[in-house]
């Protein structure tokens, strides 16, 4: 897959948002979550509180923003010569397998957080959506013309990615997550023609 680099201006947003959200989860693991503010989170990350609503909206938009955006997705190539479901599969094992910018102890800390507090849970789920609209264009882009198989895959497939990193979070990271995506991706496969 190629990536498109992007420019100076996003770079650095990403940077701010990263620095925002790593100031807002060391601020939560000394305060909690209720006792961590946009006020707080500001000053730790050298950023005014308007920076912060301006890339996040809101506090708990802070913690579960996705450093992989859904308009990552827009970079996935869907190969029309495979079943829907095959093609959108290796265009996401291959988006995953993307370094991120936190490590995957990191990251489960920051998915357990989530899951634990009902208001955060709420918001990822909420922003779920955008992932399944953007695998949907990804389909509609690499050339699948039917809308109900492209909605249908598309939400298998985030649905399937969500249940794996909820086990992985609840099995404390192990097995591995791209282990646990490719289970869910295989039961997606063994029983999409069932």
């Amino acid at each position: 897959m190629n990536r498109m680099v992007p420019g100076l201006r996003e770079r650095k947003r990403t940077q701010t948002m990263l620095r925002v959200q790593h100031e807002a989860y060391r601020l939560a693991r000394i305060d909690g979550y209720d006792g961590t503010t946009i006020e707080t989170v500001a000053e730790a990350a050298d950023v005014s509180p308007a920076t912060i609503y301006r890339h996040f909206g809101d506090k708990v938009n802070v913690f579960v923003w996705d450093p992989l955006e859904p308009s990552a997705f827009a970079e996935i190539h869907i190969d029309p010569t495979k079943s829907a479901m095959a093609a959108v599969r290796e265009g996401y094992s291959a988006l995953l397998a993307q370094d991120l910018p936190i490590s995957e102890a990191e990251l489960l800390e920051r998915v357990q957080f989530i899951f634990s507090h009902p208001q955060l849970r709420a918001g990822y789920e909420a922003s779920v959506g955008a992932y399944r609209e953007a695998l949907a264009d990804a389909l509609y882009r690499g050339g699948f013309d039917d809308p109900l198989v492209i909605d249908v895959v598309a939400a298998a497939v985030v649905a399937a990615s969500v249940a794996a990193v909820d086990r992985w979070q609840r099995q404390n990271g192990d097995p591995p997550l791209h282990i646990l995506l490719n289970r869910a991706f295989d039961a997606l496969d063994e029983h999409w023609k069932a």
